[in-house]
């Protein structure tokens, strides 16, 4: 897969146009799970990731110690 988006990705909208997806990490009990960007600009809105992992609560422990990390590999394209 050929890259198109040159740039930082700062926002959740940067990260949905050059096609990214987020792993949301919990510091607190390890928990992981991937997210689709464009989910959450759609339903939220768009906001920088800063601020975005200010809100982020882990579904397992409920703990706000969350870090967020731009997924860099490219989709499977097969699908």
């Amino acid at each position: 897969m050929i890259r198109t988006w040159i740039g930082p990705i700062q926002s959740l909208n940067d990260a949905w146009r050059a096609g990214r997806k987020l792993w949301v990490l919990c510091r607190g009990c390890g928990h992981v799970r991937k997210i689709d960007p464009k989910h959450l600009v759609v339903a939220r809105g768009d906001m920088t990731l800063k601020k975005f992992q200010e809100k982020l609560r882990c579904n397992k422990c409920r703990s706000r110690r969350a870090a967020l990390v731009v997924h860099d590999e490219g989709e499977d394209e097969r699908h």
